[in-house]
């Protein structure tokens, strides 16, 4: 039999109302529907469903109050604003194997701001996870058109749950 986990002392909650940095949301989306089936090699958007969405919203000033993600396009605060983005992804391929692109797009006619690629591992039919990272820093482009992100795969897979964690990292000190 396993011996129970022993915790070390936690430390002393911070004062009431303290906040350190400027914090984080997170939105899921843990519904299925037609959007969520990826064919392969045929990039299309990655859809958080608006009925389905749950958020936690753990941000402070300056962006306490600013939702970042509307009609599944990441909306800036403002320009020069730096943004650490996290995209946790279930999914299961209908073939094993293959490989995920994801990227995020502001239009731009150089094509996407980044690009982030992870192979998948579980056999056909299994649920495994996957986790793409981004840091973005908020330009004309992006600050006029938004952000949209985009998926990509070797092989057909439906998308299970959908997260987004958006950590705001700075700000320009004329914003």
């Amino acid at each position: 039999m396993p011996t129970p986990f022993a915790y070390p002392p936690q430390g002393r909650p911070g004062a009431p109302g303290q906040q350190t940095g400027f914090g984080q949301v997170t939105y899921t989306d843990r519904t299925i529907g037609v959007e969520d089936t990826f064919l392969p090699n045929v990039r299309q958007q990655l859809v958080f469903a608006p009925s389905a969405l749950q958020t936690q919203d753990l941000l402070n000033p300056p962006f306490a109050g600013h939702q970042f993600f509307v009609d599944n396009r990441i909306v800036p605060r403002a320009m020069f604003d730096l943004y650490d983005m996290r995209v946790n992804l279930l999914v299961t391929a209908d073939q094993a194997g293959g490989q995920l692109r994801l990227d995020i797009d502001t239009g731009s006619a150089l094509g996407p701001l980044q690009s982030d690629t992870t192979s998948l591992f579980a056999g056909a039919g299994v649920t495994e996870r996957v986790t793409f990272s981004f840091s973005i820093q908020v330009l004309a482009t992006f600050l006029a058109n938004g952000a949209v992100f985009f998926l990509q795969s070797t092989r057909p897979v439906t998308v299970i749950s959908e997260t987004l964690l958006l950590m705001p990292k700075s700000i320009h000190a004329g914003a």
